[in-house]
């Protein structure tokens, strides 16, 4: 499992301490004029829904969904997330990839599912679950930061 540098598009960062997706990134087709905010791709019709939102981008709000960073701009809650989970695909330990890879091959359920079942698998046996993970339905192997190695995945 190699990362690469480009742009993964799984990662949003938290405005709030909620997910934040950006608006469309295709334009109206009846738009002659439209605006493109560069951070986030997004296209706009008028100049001032694009001050706003470069606006909302650049102020130190944002979050980075891993460590839980905050007072950042989004571009850099961005960097962070992207910097976070190239690391944990690197980490990934490579005897356990070809059994992951081999689920992800073989299934047919949604993406969340998907995921759930990976990281049940790979949970060692009698391992108990935390209390946080018996709070959010979270089996134990399973936490946030493990979801992007299975995402990253599914997406290449």
């Amino acid at each position: 499992m190699h990362s690469s540098k480009r742009r993964h598009n799984a990662n949003m960062p938290l405005l709030d301490r909620k997910e934040h997706p950006p608006g469309a990134k295709v334009p109206p087709k009846s738009a002659d004029e439209v605006f493109v905010v560069r951070c986030t791709g997004e296209v706009v019709r008028t100049y001032e829904e694009y001050t706003n939102k470069r606006t909302l981008y650049a102020q130190h709000q944002w979050q980075d969904k891993y460590y839980g960073r905050t007072g950042l701009t989004y571009e850099e809650a961005l960097r962070f997330e992207e910097q976070a989970e190239n690391q944990l695909v690197e980490q990934f330990p490579k005897d356990l990839e070809e059994s992951v890879v081999r689920q992800i091959h073989h299934s047919r359920l949604k993406k969340d599912d998907l995921i759930h079942q990976i990281h049940s698998s790979l949970k060692p046996r009698g391992a108990q679950p935390t209390d946080s993970d018996k709070e959010n339905g979270t089996p134990a192997s399973s936490t946030p930061r493990a979801h992007p190695v299975t995402k990253r995945l599914l997406t290449h």
